[in-house]
């Protein structure tokens, strides 16, 4: 059972199944639409990690 979000995003890395996108991103369309584009593919799960705007 996972415990919490931590625990899962551990999962997800250790089985390759997480991209972690350090580019800074704007939060309104952008990450909308690199998600849209990486889903589409079949690609892995997103973790933003330097969203404009945000601390």
């Amino acid at each position: 059972m996972i415990r919490d979000l931590r625990a899962f995003l551990e999962i997800l890395r250790r089985e390759d199944s997480l991209l972690e996108v350090s580019a800074p991103v704007d939060p309104d369309l952008e990450i909308a639409e690199i998600h849209r584009r990486v889903i589409a593919q079949g690609g892995p799960a997103l973790l933003f990690t330097n969203v404009k705007g945000s601390s």
